[in-house]
């Protein structure tokens, strides 16, 4: 979008902006539920109602700066950005990628009791998935002596 408002102000690029409005739409409806749902599920148990407290504070505080300021940028009388606001977006995104990339844990397979270990044990978001809890390590020693090895 922010390329095509740079290049021209065509009737080609105007339908470019749309599409690309559109398929923000797209991709932004279906992210919203699972966000919600990873709020309520990886925080540690006993912390949980802080986390998610500041977590919401945190969205909320975000999300009503930006529909202060956003008008503004669009704004011909203001900041005159136009599509051109796709690069702010697009930087943005970036950033939040990163973040997400480095502070969001792997959850897939773990019960809550292995969460609140990897949490109370300061495991790194990165190596949840490859963590081995005591649980895991009892269960896998268990299978061992099963197996005869």
């Amino acid at each position: 979008m922010g390329i095509a408002a740079s290049v021209s102000s065509s009737k080609a690029s105007l339908w470019c902006v749309g599409i690309t409005l559109q398929l923000v739409w797209f991709t932004v409806g279906p992210s919203i539920g699972p966000a919600i749902s990873l709020a309520g599920e990886i925080s540690s148990l006993r912390l949980r109602a802080k986390s998610q407290s500041l977590g919401f504070f945190f969205n909320y505080s975000y999300s009503t700066v930006w529909n202060v300021v956003v008008p503004y940028m669009f704004n011909k009388s203001e900041g005159n950005l136009g599509g051109k606001m796709g690069w702010i977006f697009f930087a943005t995104s970036c950033i939040t990628l990163f973040v997400v990339w480095a502070e969001v844990p792997e959850t897939k397979d773990r019960t809550y009791g292995e969460l609140d270990e990897m949490f109370s044990e300061g495991v790194e978001a990165r190596k949840f998935k490859s963590y081995m809890t005591t649980k895991r390590a009892a269960d896998a020693k268990i299978s061992d002596i099963d197996l005869g090895i």
